[in-house]
């Protein structure tokens, strides 16, 4: 996050102080055990004495792992729009913004539309984008539009930015003599485990940050809240 200081502490400060562990609790108690439990079922299925059938049953087990992956990748985005919503919501809005503005507003760059991107701006004073956490943020909200969407301007965005979502895209279009985009179907796409944890800890630095900037802005030569900021800085580390 860049200087912050005309941080402005806000009583949504406080509010937000548990988002970040809010979505944690979504990874730990519903992301991966969920997972855990289908990769089990896909065990047990594999070890049917009716081969064929369980071929057969195989290929919907994966369907539905590759449908849950895309659900829980929308549950992760959700619940953080949820939160920036209801933050801003909680903000006072001295620059005449309304309730239905903020619900209206969308992800992205200011442009003719009114975004989240200009109203954090002009409600907390910063650029959103000049989080650290925000490259990653911007990934997960494509990432939700294309799992509640589908096919559409935000697939394709997709491809061309995150082409490492089709892992085996390059190779099988090398084996048909075809272009990767060939492959790059939604059942195809890949959301890792791994990525999941990324974006949840894209979400957990973004409010992390937030408490930060508004510990250092309260008291700034208080030595328990000077001691404070340096134990919350120690957290950023593990999720940059």
């Amino acid at each position: 996050m860049t200087p912050h200081s005309t941080w402005v502490p806000e009583v949504a400060d406080a509010y937000a102080n548990k988002y970040g562990e809010v979505v944690q609790d979504f990874l730990s108690l519903v992301i991966i055990p969920s997972l855990a439990a289908l990769a089990q079922r896909g065990v047990e299925i594999a070890a049917q004495e009716d081969q064929v059938h369980a071929a057969f049953h195989l290929h919907d087990h994966r369907s539905l792992i590759t449908k849950t992956r895309m659900a829980l990748c929308l549950g992760v985005q959700s619940l953080w729009e949820q939160q920036l919503r209801e933050y801003l919501c909680n903000c006072p809005r001295k620059s005449g913004r309304t309730w239905m503005d903020i619900q209206r507003a969308h992800w992205g760059a200011s442009g003719k539309v009114l975004s989240l991107n200009q109203l954090f701006s002009e409600i907390r004073g910063l650029r959103i984008e000049d989080f650290e956490s925000y490259r990653r943020l911007d990934k997960l909200q494509l990432l939700g539009n294309v799992c509640r969407h589908g096919e559409g301007k935000s697939a394709e965005k997709l491809r061309v930015e995150y082409p490492e979502l089709w892992p085996g895209a390059i190779v099988d279009s090398r084996e048909f003599g075809l272009t990767p985009p060939a492959f790059m179907v939604l059942e195809t796409m890949h959301i890792s485990t791994t990525l999941l944890r990324d974006l949840v800890n894209a979400v957990q630095l973004f409010w992390l940050d937030i408490r930060i900037a508004c510990n250092e802005a309260l008291i700034t030569e208080n030595t328990a809240m000077i001691e404070e900021v340096a134990r919350l800085q120690t957290l950023r580390p593990a999720l940059l």
